[in-house]
């Protein structure tokens, strides 16, 4: 499961969060043990792209 969450405060700053959880498996695919360390890179890339974005759009509510 993942958890996303955007929260802004007061004076405007936003923080992105997100929090993936797995159940253990007996698989021993390599797709389990890199999907960590992909999620993340996609996950880094999506923050990326929304700080640009509320960069460009200061007074998008």
């Amino acid at each position: 499961m993942i958890s996303f969450v955007m929260a802004a405060d007061i004076s405007g700053q936003v923080t992105l969060m997100h929090l993936g959880v797995t159940q253990p498996n007996a698989s021993q695919s390599p797709k389990y043990l890199v999907a960590p360390t992909i999620a993340d890179m996609a996950w880094t890339r999506q923050s990326e792209a929304l700080r640009q974005w509320l960069a460009n759009h200061p007074n998008t509510p």
